[in-house]
């Protein structure tokens, strides 16, 4: 019994109350995610002024999804993008100020960003 009321809520969804075809793609389209409609959520940032950022921008490629973020500058770009950027990281000394020497070193982002 379970099982035919599953099949009629099914039926109901897919062809709506009067069975016109017509309004099942607007009911699954709000049903599903929002990536499985192919539309990928995106995150403005901007990156901070680098010396290791060339004149004519950053290059950073994620699934087939490329950009070139210009610091300074404010962009949209997927999350993938987002976690490139929060991966990036380089070593930076840490210098004792006593003896001036390095005594250990610790993890900086190597671009520096905001979300905004």
């Amino acid at each position: 019994m379970a099982s035919e009321e599953l099949d009629a809520e099914t039926t109901n969804l897919l062809l709506g109350d009067e069975g016109e075809a017509t309004l099942a793609p607007a009911k699954l389209k709000a049903t599903r995610g929002s990536r499985a409609a192919g539309v990928v959520p995106r995150i403005k940032i901007m990156v901070e002024e680098n010396d290791s950022i060339p004149p004519t921008g950053l290059f950073i490629s994620h699934n087939g999804v490329a950009c070139v973020i210009r610091p300074g500058e404010v962009v949209e770009v997927p999350q993938g993008i987002v976690e490139i950027l929060e991966h990036a990281v380089m070593s930076a000394p840490v210098v004792d100020p006593d003896t001036k020497k390095v005594v250990d070193y610790r993890d900086r982002l190597r671009y520096p960003f905001r979300r905004l």
